[in-house]
């Protein structure tokens, strides 16, 4: 059952004259609570419970979300609604404001989380590239995945709270087709899917693809026209979902070159303006923040703005930074107004009446945000944002609120067990079918129901695709004429491989040899029920010399984490005996890059070979464990039996491998050879294998040693081949690259 995720992150507290840094922790299960008889621990009836509330309120969130093991009673008063309002207006009074760094970056290359929004009650939307977006409550480390299946042009977010229904939003602003704007909302904790707002969008213009703000109970984004960088700003209210909108400063509105953003700063809506840095005008200055002073009337007034650089502090110069962006103002300890940066070169606090340009303060580092001691540290775009201490909840995944419905509870336990076309025809049924459809948890239902029992549907993969990899059902290819079939290659000049299914997925590999030792690859994830086909790039990972490396992509599936992962094992300079082993894995549902583990296990170089009627043979099994991406080996004894012309089939047992059954092909021996017949599957059905050699397809019975050809090619087509595959019901449909 798919729950609320968690991410941790690191927090920087500057309250104190020395400041701190700590890690939120993941989200665990709360360990068992220990049993008294009274409702509250011995310890904690020294004092009242009145004032016991009033100090756990004044704590830090992951603080008291320890204090929830002392007993029932105080699991559920700190878990309350009073409780948490209470620890959010108490918990953040302080004179220097928290910031936090995301840590994905840590872990993993190339990946860069994105703050985009300021807090809302603690919780903040951010964006993960390869996972889309979801809402953070950095306090607590929760962390609630977005339902994002498709891909939006020109998207813009936005996260609000409406006070009247005590509900939190999500709202995104994007271009539907070629020009018309859409706007969609998601409230936490109460919607399984997206939906349209009340009242339409009335512009034709596009937001920027900047975050919206959200300040006094409403969104606001800012809208392009023509060249300029933003002619006005569109306002949602958060409520009753009506469209307004603010008119920009007219020095803003004229400034065809530069580029603005919208923000909080000390609880009033600002807009920030990188303008002619160039000075080709004078009226314009670089650098500014502008405040709206008056909603009703529209006027703005200059907060903030840099007209010089920094000579004298080239790192904390603001016109030289790739990217800066102010997170708050406060008033520091001498009584003076600072304002903070979040920028490349870190987090900076300028002090707003110091005219002459001073020294900056240096809150966070770029080596504390980022681990990385080296002299060019830098911090990633947006990977700094502002925390508010909060207990408030991310809500529950959308998973859990559509099955939390009995009605669509007993629907999903119907369409498990249809076709995977005639459960995707039925989507546009309502906006709760979808939801249950495209959901994780009924994919992986419906590849177990849909299959049980059922004979495997063979078909023939398209042996030179373009852009996709059609699939050819046996019906069509006994049909259609030789000169006609797409699905034939020549084994001399090209080759085609395919995967055994992973629920309903096939990793297709097109081989063309372009010499006797060098060849070009093209790789294809498939799901043959969807009609669905990705490009897969694995070479972007081969660090040395391509020429010299030899290749194996795998698909995998992890059943800890639900989740299908592909594995590149490389080799390089596999003819000296100084070869190298190196190992990549992806998930399938991320458009990340490959992630380098620890090699594999070479084999055993005095490894005792089997001896086998004339054959010494040796052979080892390389076992990926993917939940903690590590290696284990297994011994295989293989028997070749080329000389009766059989198959030995080996099974593994719990730790031990046994003789199976043998697979006798001397009566068919003119169409089917051991050297070339391969073993794709066991009939769930009647117990038949099904064999393939490229050029027949046939079903052998191991009780009466019967062999059913069931397709083949002409002899005058017997320098071509065939790639067979099973196809499964499936619904799985990966994020392409």
């Amino acid at each position: 059952m798919s729950t609320t995720c968690s991410m941790p992150c690191l927090v920087f507290d500057y309250s104190d004259t020395k400041h701190t840094m700590s890690q939120t922790p993941t989200t665990t299960t709360t360990a068992k609570r220990v049993r008294n008889s009274n409702s509250h621990d011995a310890s904690t009836n020294m004092l009242p419970e009145e004032m016991l509330v009033e100090i756990f309120s004044r704590l830090p969130a992951k603080s008291v979300r320890r204090f929830r093991c002392l007993s029932r009673s105080w699991a559920a008063t700190l878990t309350s609604g009073p409780f948490v309002d209470l620890h959010l207006h108490q918990a953040n009074h302080r004179p220097i404001p928290k910031v936090f760094a995301t840590t994905a970056h840590l872990s993993a290359k190339n990946w860069s989380v994105e703050v985009l929004t300021k807090p809302c009650h603690g919780l903040v939307l951010l964006h993960r590239p390869p996972h889309g977006h979801c809402v953070y409550n950095p306090s607590t480390g929760e962390l609630l995945p977005l339902p994002e299946r498709e891909k939006r042009t020109g998207v813009s977010y936005g996260l609000g709270y409406c006070p009247a229904t005590m509900e939190y939003k999500v709202v995104r602003l994007f271009i539907y087709g070629n020009s018309t704007p859409r706007c969609e909302v998601f409230t936490l904790d109460v919607s399984a899917h997206w939906s349209a707002v009340a009242q339409k969008p009335p512009w034709s213009a596009s937001a920027a693809r900047s975050p919206a703000v959200f300040c006094d109970g409403y969104l606001h984004f800012l809208i392009r026209k023509g060249g300029g960088i933003g002619t006005s700003i569109a306002t949602l209210d958060i409520g009753d979902e009506t469209f307004g909108s603010l008119t920009v400063p007219p020095a803003v509105a004229q400034d065809t070159v530069g580029q603005a953003e919208l923000t909080v700063l000390d609880g009033c809506l600002c807009l920030c303006v990188f303008g002619d840095c160039c000075r080709s005008r004078s009226d314009v200055d670089p650098y500014c923040i502008w405040r709206l002073a008056c909603r009703e009337a529209g006027r703005w007034e200059k907060l903030y703005r840099v007209l010089e650089p920094r000579v004298a502090w080239p790192k904390a110069d603001l016109l030289r930074l790739h990217w800066i962006s102010p997170l708050e103002v406060y008033r520091a300890g001498n009584g003076r107004k600072k304002i903070v940066f979040a920028t490349e070169e870190g987090v900076l606090a300028f002090d707003l009446e110091d005219v002459g340009g001073g020294a900056p303060e240096m809150l966070v580092s770029p080596v504390e945000a980022t681990g990385d001691s080296s002299d060019g540290a830098t911090i990633s775009c947006r990977a700094v944002g502002l925390l508010e201490e909060s207990l408030v909840p991310v809500g529950r995944t959308s998973e859990e609120i559509v099955y939390s419905s009995p009605r669509m509870k007993a629907w999903s336990d119907v369409l498990k067990w249809m076709p995977t076309r005639s459960v995707v025809a039925l989507i546009r049924v309502c906006k709760e079918w979808r939801a249950v459809i495209n959901s994780a948890r009924f994919a992986e239902t419906h590849a177990l129901y849909a299959n049980l029992g059922k004979s495997h549907r063979i078909e023939l993969v398209d042996a030179h695709p373009l852009f996709d990899v059609p699939f050819y059902p046996l019906e069509f290819c006994e049909r259609v004429e030789d000169e006609m079939m797409p699905f034939l290659f020549d084994r001399a000049i090209s080759s085609v491989v395919c995967s055994k299914p992973c629920n309903g997925l096939i990793l297709v590999s097109y081989i063309r040899y372009t010499s006797d030792t060098e060849g070009s690859c093209l790789h294809f994830l498939c799901n043959p029920s969807r009609e669905y086909s990705s490009r897969i790039y694995p070479d972007q990972v081969d660090a040395h010399d391509s020429s010299l490396a030899i290749g194996s992509l795998e698909l995998g599936y992890d059943p800890r984490t639900n989740k299908h992962v592909l594995v590149h094992l490389v080799c390089y300079d596999k003819g000296s005996r100084d070869y190298q082993l190196e190992c990549y894995i992806k998930l399938t549902d991320t458009t990340t890059s490959w992630i380098s583990i620890s090699p594999p296990p070479r084999p055993v170089n005095d490894m005792r070979p089997a001896y086998a009627e004339g054959n010494s043979t040796g052979w080892y099994i390389l076992n990926l464990g993917q939940s903690h991406r590590s290696y284990w080996r297994l011994m295989l004894a293989h028997e070749n039996s080329r000389g009766a012309n059989a198959i030995d089939v080996w099974t593994l047992e719990g730790c031990l491998w046994t003789m199976g059954y043998r697979i006798d092909l001397r009566e068919s021996q003119q169409m089917y050879s051991s050297d070339e017949t391969t073993l794709l599957a066991v009939d769930p059905e009647d117990g038949r294998i099904l064999l393939s050699t490229g050029k027949a397809l046939g079903y052998y019975d191991p009780e009466t040693r019967a062999l059913e050809t069931i397709y083949h090619l002409g002899e005058h087509l017997q320098h071509m081949e065939f790639s067979p595959t099973l196809c499964q019901e499936s619904l799985f449909r990966p994020r392409p690259e």
